[in-house]
């Protein structure tokens, strides 16, 4: 299927991938995890063709069909809905095209019977190609993928450049789906959907006949969808055979191994470290203190198991905020014909926690935009309460970053004066500590980009706070 084989890849002077073997095969169901900014989303690029490695190769089977879905950034225009899904299976479609064409020449009359006798053969391996590869149920199969992604039928008819950015990314994941490549490389396929429709693409991808590799922060998602998970760990690809949650108690046992090894070489080193110290200056144990050099230097040269940092802050002491923090009354939102909004009644006192729920294009978005004076309503009113300071976390906060800055430049902007000083240190509980600071935002991660969002929340202190979909393209640990 896919193989890689002694595969480098660096960033700057890090290995995300340090000659590295391993392979998708046949039948394949694995999840690729690690930590933000550990090369998951580098390596599917590789595998899809779409980034070189720095050395080593890949070895694709013949005639082998890879789909790729990135997190992010893909949108369509100039189609309906349905037109633009349809265009996914063009190889598919163009058997039912050549055989009508083939159907139109044989009903000529002067047709010579060897052209016809071969023309009939040529029809017949069409039927069969289209009959093995779904062509009779396409209809079925097309309203079933979009159904269970969240689309209506009436959208169907829809100009997909209407969608919103999530829905748009709900497109590229039912093309994707349809043309059901051999391969199907997921990047955090759940990013952008809804319980329900999570829930489908778990029951679609058990059924699926294919191999698929999937980047997920989604525990639950992938102890139902995978059975063997591979780690980026350091620039080395692990593998495991088992759902996350076996992965989880295997590392475990991994890193315990690894710690008891470790353990066991270092009090050998010192051992003979103290040995040295102790007689380094007696001539007559000369001979002995060289031989316990050199049995420190036949010592394995093992490393301690890799400390995973957790991101860890506390909110800044807020104002006290008002009884009634922010009220809305009778708001009303809609997207040409079609009303998000209607009524909407929302008072939210001191001290509350409030958790936002529906299902996509509900409306969940609209409100908290709304809520935080980004978005204006069509009617109703918003009132914020004397002494309410108010942060805002958007859906895709780290895309909103300006890429060409560095990472401190990007945390400064907007910093109160006093906050300044302390930059460096609210960076470093946000896991970028060192040169990290001096990377550009456009070569970070989607967890790094978020995790660096969630650093700019906290400069100034809120008593209200408002989070839209905030541990999306987060790993578990920061999550």
């Amino acid at each position: 299927m896919i193989k890689l084989i002694d595969v480098d890849c660096y960033f700057g002077a890090r290995p995300i991938l340090a000659k590295q073997n391993w392979m998708l095969g046949d039948n394949d169901r694995a999840g690729l995890v690690g930590e933000n900014g550990s090369g998951k989303s580098t390596l599917l690029k590789i595998m899809a063709g779409l980034q070189e490695p720095d050395r080593g190769k890949i070895e694709v089977s013949g005639g082998l069909r890879i789909g790729y879905l990135p997190q992010s950034g893909i949108t369509h225009a100039g189609r309906t809905l349905d037109e633009e899904v349809r265009s996914a299976l063009a190889s598919l479609l163009g058997l039912e095209e050549e055989s009508n064409r083939i159907e139109e020449r044989l009903t000529s009359e002067d047709l010579p019977e060897t052209e016809q006798a071969a023309l009939l053969n040529r029809m017949a391996e069409l039927m069969e190609q289209f009959r093995l590869r779904g062509g009779y149920e396409l209809d079925a199969q097309i309203g079933r993928v979009l159904a269970g992604l969240g689309f209506s039928e009436g959208e169907r008819g829809r100009p997909v450049e209407s969608f919103s950015g999530g829905w748009q990314m709900r497109i590229a994941l039912a093309k994707i789906l349809l043309s059901q490549p051999q391969a199907l490389l997921l990047d955090e396929p759940t990013n952008h959907l809804d319980i329900e429709a999570r829930n489908w693409l778990e029951g679609y991808l058990r059924e699926y006949p294919y191999s698929y590799l999937i980047v997920s922060h989604d525990r639950w998602f992938l102890d139902v969808t995978v059975d063997r998970i591979v780690e980026v760990d350091r620039g080395e690809l692990v593998d495991y055979r088992g759902n996350y949650s076996h992965f989880v108690v295997e590392k475990e046992k991994r890193v315990e191994l690894q710690q008891m090894a470790y353990d066991k070489v270092e009090e050998e080193r010192q051992r003979h470290l103290a040995f040295i110290n102790k007689y380094k200056a007696d001539k007559k144990r000369a001979g002995q203190v060289q031989s316990r050099a050199k049995q420190i230097e036949r010592l394995p040269a093992l490393e301690p198991p890799h400390s995973v940092k957790s991101v860890r802050f506390n909110f800044p002491a807020a104002p006290r905020g008002p009884q009634e923090v922010i009220r809305l009354t009778g708001i009303r939102k809609a997207y040409g014909e079609k009303v998000v909004l209607d009524g909407v009644d929302l008072c939210l006192f001191r001290g509350e926690k409030v958790a936002l729920v529906g299902h996509n294009g509900a409306g969940k978005s609209t409100l908290m935009e709304i809520m935080s004076g980004r978005r204006k309503a069509d009617a109703g009113e918003r009132v914020i309460g004397q002494g309410t300071e108010m942060a805002f976390f958007g859906q895709d906060a780290g895309e909103d970053l300006n890429p060409e800055d560095t990472v401190l430049e990007a945390v400064g902007k907007g910093a109160p004066f006093d906050m300044f000083p302390r930059l460096r240190n609210l960076l470093g509980a946000f896991l970028f500590s060192g040169d990290d600071s001096d990377k550009r935002v456009r070569v970070l991660s989607g967890g790094e980009k978020s995790r660096l969002a969630l650093a700019k929340l906290l400069l100034r202190p809120a008593n209200l706070i408002l989070l839209d979909e905030p541990t999306n393209h987060l790993d578990l640990r920061a999550k």
